[in-house]
């Protein structure tokens, strides 16, 4: 409903995450993984992103 804002927030998780130059981004929200996921790609990053369950079930899987 607010694309503008969307983008903005987007670009702001992107950059901070680049920043500290992360192996894995966990969450457990699937639309904030989502957006995440496409602004790293946008950005050239190939930074996983994976749901909390999942990194929870099997750390080493969400590196591979």
């Amino acid at each position: 409903m607010h694309p503008e804002i969307s983008r903005t927030l987007q670009r702001s998780k992107v950059e901070a995450i680049l920043d500290v130059r992360p192996d894995v981004v966990v969450s457990a929200n699937p639309g904030c993984m989502l957006q995440i996921a496409a602004g790293l790609r946008d950005a050239g990053s190939n930074v996983r992103v994976v749901h909390l369950a999942r990194f929870l079930d099997d750390p080493e899987a969400a590196l591979r």
